[in-house]
């Protein structure tokens, strides 16, 4: 059994607002040079440099709290009772080597959330079952034969998922059976919609999957999904994702001459 994970968000192409040039005093940045842009092209490293080159114009003015950075330090050194200072001297490193990325990814995520949040939230309260979490115990088989005396044994309790899952033909083989947390939406039919109208620890009789497999199955326990962290981050992070890939497409498109400054517009902007 595969399980396929898509987010299925439709990103408005509307939010995706048309580079321009124009002046330096906006976000933006100077179009490559033909030599760096043939080997940016030649090593298939555009796009990764126009992903890199787009968020650090809109982070440049970032400021980074110092509390932040203390946080990030902390984590970096792993339990060492030296300050930050002596800590990097010893490894001669820079001790503002995490200044510039820390703040970029800090700003970044909230610039994020200023963006995105109302149509993440849209997309939430229309679309949040997808998102629920669901464990579940399965065995699948070809053989109709054996997929309903496995569903006896379980049922009679002479045997359980994990005595049986080793000739299972899935995941669950590796497992004792069980799958999960999966969420909804990275279900194949019919297990989504089987596991939405099951009632948890009652066994089902075998059922044949368009895969051609037998599967016997128990619903676990399901998790409602909640409008908290961390699937806030995660719906928002995916538009994002999908916005910055739009916008590096239409810059490919509008094909801008070397050392032209490409001026950038959120999309909100």
């Amino acid at each position: 059994m595969a399980f396929v994970v898509s987010i299925g968000i439709q990103l408005d192409l509307t939010m995706v607002a048309p580079p321009m040039y124009m002046d330096k005093s906006a976000p933006g940045f100077d179009w490559p040079e033909p030599l760096i842009l043939e080997n940016l092209l030649s090593t298939g490293l555009l796009r990764p440099w126009l992903h890199a080159r787009i968020e650090q114009c809109f982070t440049a003015s970032s400021m980074l709290p110092a509390e932040e950075l203390t946080l990030l330090q902390a984590n970096t050194m792993v339990n060492s009772s030296k300050n930050w200072n002596s800590w990097c001297d010893e490894r001669m490193i820079n001790a503002n080597c995490l200044n510039s990325r820390a703040k970029q990814n800090i700003y970044l995520t909230d610039l994020k959330r200023s963006w995105f949040d109302s149509k993440a939230c849209e997309y939430f309260l229309q679309n949040g079952s997808k998102w629920d979490q669901v464990y579940f115990s399965v065995l699948q088989t070809e053989d109709p034969h054996l997929a309903q005396e496995w569903y006896f044994k379980i049922l009679e309790s002479e045997y359980s998922y994990a005595d049986l899952a080793i000739n299972s033909l899935g995941a669950e083989r590796h497992t004792g059976g069980i799958i999960g947390p999966i969420r909804f939406k990275d279900l194949q039919p019919p297990f989504d919609l089987l596991l939405r109208r099951i009632k948890p620890s009652v066994i089902q009789p075998p059922f044949l999957s368009a895969s051609g497999r037998y599967s016997v199955i128990r619903l676990d326990s399901l998790f409602t999904s909640r409008w908290e962290e961390p699937l806030i981050s995660i719906i928002i992070d995916h538009f994002y994702r999908d916005w910055l890939v739009s916008l590096v497409n239409r810059l490919l498109d509008s094909d801008p001459t070397p050392n032209q400054f490409v001026l950038l517009t959120p999309p909100n902007g």
